[in-house]
């Protein structure tokens, strides 16, 4: 098991971080409600625009945009 040190901090960009988990749940919702279309269709738009503007911010975010 590693152990942090108390000098060792995670820091991720806030967008990362809701862009993950958006995705994520955008996802299931897309596969959970596959009988209800307009609900299935949005989830799916959702994670159109989310994938390529993670991409896009990790070229163009801060220094903690990548490394998540």
């Amino acid at each position: 098991m590693h152990t942090r040190s108390s000098s060792e901090i995670q820091v991720w960009d806030p967008f990362v971080r809701m862009a993950h988990w958006t995705l994520a749940l955008g996802f299931f919702v897309a596969y959970l409600t596959e009988d209800v279309m307009t609900v299935h269709v949005w989830a799916g738009y959702v994670v159109g625009v989310l994938v390529p503007a993670r991409i896009v911010w990790g070229f163009l975010g801060p220094r903690h945009a990548p490394s998540a």
